[in-house]
């Protein structure tokens, strides 16, 4: 998909009108809240009390860890001041679910890992 939209975009072949071009920003919103959402809507909060431990370290520590990663490496190999650098890690950690839990939903649709309660 990223493919086709840098060859269909603007930088490609520009065959994309630019009413879509101005509307993408709205787009985007809307597809991450669309992902976040269905990963919302398939918790358990029985299933997470259960796990208990283990299910708020993997709300917080990827987040964290990518927040820290962006405070070390940014302001050395984007020029970005320490602020920014902070602020670029939180949006990674909080798009970051975008692309897993496509991922999640389809290895929950093919039963993977459900005898030991993984997903």
């Amino acid at each position: 998909m990223l493919v086709a939209g840098i060859v269909l975009g603007p930088h490609g072949l520009n065959v994309l009108d630019q009413s879509i071009l101005a509307i993408s920003s709205d787009l985007r919103k809307i597809a991450l809240i669309i992902i976040l959402a269905k990963a919302g809507l398939s918790l358990d909060i029985g299933d997470l009390k259960r796990i208990g431990r283990p299910a708020v370290l993997l709300c917080f520590v990827p987040a964290s860890f990518e927040i820290l990663a962006f405070l070390l490496f940014a302001p050395k190999l984007l020029g970005v001041s320490l602020v920014e650098a902070g602020i670029l890690g939180a949006v990674m950690g909080a798009v970051s679910p975008a692309i897993v839990v496509p991922r999640l939903s389809y290895l929950i649709e093919e039963h993977w890992g459900t005898k030991k309660g993984i997903p």
